[in-house]
């Protein structure tokens, strides 16, 4: 079709979120943090970061919520989040992430400290464009070099980078809000993920079971995919 209208250059092809983590410190989402914590967006910046949700998910309302945990008394911190891109047979309508109420990590000891006089917190934005423009605003000032544009997505790649050098092939699809497996492949993978700086929740949780992805081969039976 392009032809036909008189098109003849060279599509150019798009760069990936995914490729914009090359060149950054293992600590790029404590700095972005950092430099969100006196703005509007602190909190959604928080959470975008130790959950990877969408920024449309972050316009409808995470819950985050200080507790323990019933059958081993232990403190935890949980987000749940009302899904984005849910159809019937797409998208999970539901999931919780859940860290440990004493996880170390600097994004969680911030966090804490906001609900050090409260047990929970709705996080919510009212633009989700305005939301990835701030995004790209405080990463350009923090990495004026750096070739590719940092977006919200930016986030949810690196949460799925880490969750992927976990190992744990289902949860990384229910905490990114995915039902088919397939889905995965198109997000951080985990050589890109940080060991010192990487987020390790205690559980994930979705209402649908993921689809794993079977592969078929001409004389040879299906195989489940093994996670990238």
């Amino acid at each position: 079709m392009l032809r036909q209208s008189g098109h003849i250059g060279v599509r150019r092809k798009r760069a990936s979120k995914r490729q914009a983590l090359r060149g950054l410190p293992g600590d790029w989402r404590e700095h972005l943090c950092a430099r969100a914590a006196k703005g509007k967006y602190a909190d959604a910046m928080l959470v975008a970061a130790l959950t990877g949700c969408r920024p449309e998910e972050l316009r409808r309302g995470v819950l985050v919520r200080k507790g323990k945990d019933l059958v081993n008394g232990l403190s935890e911190i949980s987000f749940q989040i009302e899904g984005a891109k849910v159809k019937l047979d797409q998208g999970q309508p539901r999931r919780v992430i859940t860290y440990g109420g004493d996880d170390a990590h600097p994004l969680l000891s911030t966090l804490r400290a906001r609900l050090v006089d409260q047990g929970e917190l709705l996080v919510r934005i009212e633009s989700p464009a305005n939301f990835t423009v701030e995004v790209r605003r405080l990463a350009r000032s923090l990495w004026p070099k750096h070739k590719l544009p940092i977006t919200a997505y930016c986030l949810r790649h690196q949460w799925s980078a880490d969750m992927k050098r976990r190992g744990d092939a289902a949860s990384v699809s229910q905490g990114l809000g995915h039902v088919s497996a397939k889905t995965r492949r198109h997000y951080g993978q985990a050589n890109q993920a940080n060991s010192a700086h990487a987020l390790q929740p205690i559980a994930i949780e979705a209402e649908r079971p993921v689809r794993p992805i079977v592969e078929r081969r001409p004389g040879a039976q299906a195989t489940s995919e093994v996670m990238p």
